[in-house]
């Protein structure tokens, strides 16, 4: 596999993973250091020559799975561009935000040539450094935790008709976090910390390490960093449940605990502090995801892939 040409993209968190897979297969520098004005926002890519034939690779790190219209940001005229100028033969993508199902794909017009790529935290070294240096031991203070942003001006993207607006994450989030905080008040028994003040990054993982349980919002797509946070930090977290696809699986009720709607949130927090035993066990299950929560495997799921991909064209 030669690289001819690449480009990063344009948001951090792909940075670290894409610095890794282009140090591990020894491809060097990209030639554009940001992808979003050339192809379009949230994606990158990389071309190589196999077998005498040229072949593209895409990334896409958009936060929409293709479930509305503006899902997709790809300038396709921009691709054809690319696969013209270098006579590439054929393309595959790799999404973070990936669903093969109906309605979540509906809008994304790739969904027959893409793969999960796999989700990540900002950053996955330094959760590594805190854990191996602080006691993760300590008895926890925090009943539940949830902490980020609620954008209230957000409204739903252009949305397919006919369907339902539960599907529209962000109205999730805002539904969410307003129970959270209609339990906050009317449970002064529970030690619930809620908040969107930003804080240092390890003074936040101090505050997971202090929790029994860490609440989940949706994102945008509905995957989150927080969340693949907290699984990194081998914490029990409770939310609705996920409907989008990862290149291994994240067990509802065994790697998580989930609920199917905001009314029964309260209900599952009392369960969950009262059971000990429940929340330790999706803890210790959660350690069964650490090795697929990497970069090194993510690599290897993308390569066996373009690898199958490569032997059946």
């Amino acid at each position: 596999m030669k690289i001819i040409s690449s480009g990063w993209n344009n948001r951090e968190f792909m940075w670290s993973f894409e610095k890794y897979f282009y140090d591990k297969l020894g491809f060097g520098q990209p030639d554009i250091p940001n992808c979003e004005d050339l192809l379009g926002r949230n994606f990158s890519y990389f071309i190589f020559e196999e077998g005498g034939k040229n072949w593209m690779v895409l990334l896409d790190a958009d936060d929409g799975s293709g479930i509305a219209l503006d899902n997709c940001k790809l300038f396709e005229d921009v691709k054809l561009d690319l696969m013209k100028k270098y006579d590439v033969v054929d393309y595959i993508i790799f999404k973070m935000q990936y669903s093969s199902k109906s309605p979540h794909n509906d809008c994304y017009p790739y969904s027959h040539k893409t793969y999960p790529l796999g989700y990540f935290p900002y950053f996955p070294q330094q959760i590594d450094d805190f854990k191996k240096t602080t006691d993760l031991m300590q008895p926890p203070t925090i009943d539940f935790l949830w902490m980020g942003t609620v954008n209230y001006e957000d409204n739903p993207p252009v949305w397919p008709t006919g369907l339902d607006k539960k599907h529209w994450q962000l109205g999730q989030r805002i539904e969410g976090f307003e129970m959270i905080q209609s339990i906050k008040e009317s449970r002064p028994d529970l030690n619930i910390v809620l908040s969107s003040d930003r804080i240092q990054y390890f003074d936040y993982l101090k505050l997971v390490s202090q929790s029994k349980v860490c609440l989940e919002l949706p994102g945008v797509g509905n995957f989150t960093t927080r969340f693949f946070e907290n699984l990194k930090m081998g914490k029990c977290i409770l939310g609705k449940k996920l409907f989008l696809e990862l290149p291994y699986e994240i067990k509802a009720d065994h790697h998580y605990i989930s609920i199917d709607d905001w009314f029964e949130l309260e209900e599952a927090m009392d369960y969950l502090l009262d059971n000990k035993r429940v929340r330790y066990d999706v803890m210790r299950n959660v350690r069964e995801l650490w090795p697929k929560l990497t970069y090194e495997y993510a690599l290897k799921h993308m390569l066996s892939t373009i690898k199958k991909e490569l032997t059946n064209l």
